[in-house]
């Protein structure tokens, strides 16, 4: 099993392998973000797109991206699609962990679900805030 970034120039080729894995992940945003924008913007380098792959067959998608803030920067883990977690969860934490300390971050920080909270509490992961929502 492997987890690397795809990088741009590979993202058209992978995208429709890419596309129905993250797309779970995405359209839990709705009317802020759909699948497209997610491509669109991953191919301007506002994201960075990662594949877990075990024998070149994709089974999971996770995208990044800096935010910068007026202390630092941070590395933002957006969305997370795929099957057996379990199995690749440890291996993609230390490489993002990795890449963000290579970039000079001072924090990662996601966003997902609450059910979240019981694999990256074990991963030394916090809740720093909670995000309320009204639809307009």
């Amino acid at each position: 099993m492997k987890f690397l970034p795809v990088p741009v120039e590979y993202l058209d080729e992978k995208w429709q392998y890419i596309k129905p894995i993250l797309n779970k992940a995405v359209c839990l945003s709705p009317r802020k973000i759909d699948i497209e924008d997610v491509y669109t913007a991953s191919k301007q380098g506002a994201y960075l797109v990662w594949t877990v792959e075990e024998e070149d067959k994709v089974i999971a998608v996770v995208t990044t991206r800096m935010i910068y803030y007026p202390k630092g920067y941070a590395m933002a883990v957006d969305f997370v699609g795929g099957k057996r977690m379990k199995e690749w969860l440890d291996m993609v934490h230390n490489t993002l962990e990795a890449h963000a300390k290579h970039n000079k971050c001072i924090h990662l920080e996601a966003f997902g679900r609450r059910a979240w909270g019981k694999y990256l509490e074990k991963l030394s992961w916090y809740p720093a805030y909670i995000t309320y929502h009204k639809d307009l």
